[in-house]
């Protein structure tokens, strides 16, 4: 089909590249992950609890451009989406939004069903981001928002799911988008890949801690609920983050020391953050 298709994955060369989290402000400092998401939303073993209420916000603001061959027939046309004429705008829509909801069953039958995870950020690229129309709901059987957006007659998003994307992109033998560069293409997901992770290295740690007071007529090994009392107890969290000291230069380079036996996890460091103690 497509040359990117064969051999190693080119978007692989993006984990030569470290992507900070900049705004609201400077987050992702020292290779941490704060103000990124995880694209292991999954968790382990506890797979019956979704945690992707993060991937719906990151899923939120993108849109992806598609132009369809119908729309785009007459190259030499004053409306066409590539050739813009102020004076007689296309009357099409080319940008549609992410439905995050199949976007993510997708990323559950490609991945977690299958017992594999994601190991880098970049591997958002081999999941198809699955389109919907503007005003079109993410779940089946809810209700769609009134929308005044003409797509034409380009293949239409409802019911549509990750394992029909081939089809709808290049038209399962009819007409597709395939005036769609690859640049476009590639755009949604250049938007997702700064914003995501696949490790966290800051986690919110909740405590309770208890300073126990033993009776001296008990065994030390046994709690005595009718003698032993609980002296003092104190409830809160800390947000905990785990980084790498940028000005060690003790840390081996990966790059040329390729017998090095340390990992690069061996130089993570952690250090409390914030701490916050529970006073009702």
């Amino acid at each position: 089909d497509h040359f990117g298709f064969t051999g190693v994955p080119d978007h692989q060369w993006l984990e030569f590249f470290w992507m900070p989290a900049t705004e609201p402000r400077p987050l992702s400092v020292a290779l941490a992950t704060e103000g990124k998401v995880n694209l292991n939303h999954q968790i382990m073993p506890f797979t019956y609890i979704r945690r992707a209420t993060a991937m719906h916000g990151a899923l939120q603001g993108v849109r992806i451009t598609a132009f369809h061959q119908s729309t785009t027939a007459d190259p030499a046309s004053a409306s066409h989406p590539k050739t813009p004429n102020p004076s007689q705008p296309s009357p099409f829509e080319f940008r549609y939004p992410v439905n995050a909801f199949e976007t993510l069953r997708g990323m559950d039958e490609d991945r977690f069903n299958q017992g594999d995870i994601f190991r880098s950020a970049a591997e958002i690229c081999e999941t198809f981001l699955v389109p919907k129309r503007a005003g079109e709901p993410d779940r089946p059987g809810t209700a769609s928002v009134n929308s005044d957006h003409d797509y034409g007659t380009a293949t239409a998003t409802s019911g549509l799911t990750r394992a029909a994307m081939l089809d709808w992109w290049n038209g399962s033998g009819q007409v597709g988008f395939q005036p769609t560069g690859d640049n476009t293409r590639e755009s949604p997901y250049a938007q997702l890949y700064p914003r995501l992770c696949t490790r966290s290295n800051v986690y919110q740690v909740h405590y309770k801690v208890q300073f126990l007071r033993k009776s001296r007529s008990t065994a030390p090994d046994v709690w005595d609920e009718t003698k032993d009392r609980v002296a003092a107890e104190q409830r809160g969290s800390a947000t905990v983050e785990r980084y790498l000291d940028t000005t060690d230069t003790t840390q081996p380079d990966y790059v040329t020391e390729l017998n090095a036996i340390r990992a690069v996890d061996d130089e993570y460091r952690y250090r409390i953050i914030q701490r916050q103690p529970f006073t009702p």
